[in-house]
């Protein structure tokens, strides 16, 4: 798992914890034949009433994995940021529908990418090398604290 964790904190404001908050809510990415029945695991797919013929969507389902969602949406700014592509849906989609709907839609947008980027082991595109190097130096010292604490314990 640290090599995914390593290849996911290549995007600009997902860090190991987000990361491992990802992989543990998504357990293995295979098992999920699409990213709709994925994003419909982890709750972030609309509620749909239906009756009489007439269907309406609602708010998210917020009944499933909460994990990921909430670590994104407190570091979605950063993760907009993180290449021109995802700046640009994000001001267009808040423009149009608003800055709640944008936060969910990017969200399901970055776990998409996260879950390609598990599924091919491809680094993200606009990858920033010297955050990367920070982030990864700040990951490796944490491991080796936590493994010196586990020998002392």
């Amino acid at each position: 798992m640290q090599q995914e964790v390593k290849r996911l904190i290549t995007i600009k404001g997902i860090t190991p914890l987000t990361a491992l908050a990802f992989l543990a809510d998504v357990g293995d990415v295979t098992r999920f034949k699409s990213l709709r029945k994925m994003n419909a695991y982890l709750g972030l797919v609309p509620r749909v009433k239906e009756s009489g013929g007439k269907s309406r969507c609602g708010h998210i389902n917020r009944e499933s994995r909460k994990l990921t969602r909430t670590i994104l949406t407190q570091s979605i700014h950063h993760v907009s940021n993180s290449s021109p592509y995802l700046r640009r849906f994000y001001c267009e989609l808040t423009e149009k529908r608003g800055c709640g709907r944008a936060r969910i839609a990017l969200i399901r947008k970055v776990r998409s990418i996260l879950r390609r980027m598990v599924l091919t082991g491809e680094e993200f595109r606009w990858i920033e090398h010297s955050l990367f190097e920070r982030k990864l130096k700040a990951y490796d010292k944490t491991l080796e604290e936590m493994r010196e604490e586990k020998k002392s314990a």
